[in-house]
């Protein structure tokens, strides 16, 4: 019985694991900010593979009369494995994507404060982020999302009066538009831009 949930545990984690590792790297900062959403996919794809590759190994055994044992016993470690590690994942996955994005927040502390001064020796925004390179900061902070500078009036009407906005496209799944904006005020709304806003640090984050 202890053979069989330890078994069940270890599936459990591998399903977790396949489930989180985008969130992972978002909080190491090294990826993750962009997902399909298919990793839910691949665990459920994993251990169905590990599961057949077992059945066509012990093929001669379920040949000799052991099939139902033997599926039986295999049931009951992946299927529940499966369901736990999925719960996990979908439980902790919300919560470790927004610190990610937390702590990418706090590193654009750099890049905005040179924004600003930028602004105050110009009198307007950059255009674009490189402008700022070597003058304002010696390069652009790393472990960041794809972020942007958007100052063109056209673009900037769909962000109401803000006179520039930092934004970044870092959709979660596959027909998903989440957002993660930062204005010069700071006043977000607890709704727009397709979805509700919630607020992380300077930054906010959409959910579409």
């Amino acid at each position: 019985m202890k053979k069989k949930i330890g078994k069940a545990a270890i599936i459990a984690l591998i399903t977790a694991s396949f489930i989180l590792w985008p969130d992972v790297l978002t909080v190491m900062g090294t990826g993750g900010w962009s997902s399909t959403g298919l990793e839910l996919f691949i665990p459920i794809l994993l251990v169905l593979v590990i599961w057949l590759l077992r059945l066509i190994v012990k093929l001669s055994r379920f040949l000799e009369g052991k099939v139902q044992n033997k599926k039986e016993g295999l049931s009951s470690q992946v299927i529940p494995g499966i369901l736990v590690g999925w719960l996990l994942g979908i439980l902790f996955s919300g919560e470790l994507r927004m610190y990610g994005f937390e702590l990418a927040a706090e590193r654009s502390e750099p890049l905005i404060k040179a924004i600003e001064r930028y602004i105050h020796d110009n009198g307007e925004p950059p255009d674009s982020m490189a402008v700022l390179v070597p003058t304002y900061l010696a390069e652009i902070p790393a472990k960041l999302p794809p972020i942007e500078i958007i100052t063109d009036p056209e673009r900037l009407k769909g962000y109401g009066d803000t006179p520039w906005v930092l934004s970044a496209m870092v959709s979660k799944n596959l027909e998903n538009w989440d957002l993660f904006i930062y204005f010069p005020d700071q006043e977000y709304p607890e709704r727009g831009f397709g979805g509700v806003i919630e607020r992380l640090g300077a930054w906010a984050y959409v959910h579409e």
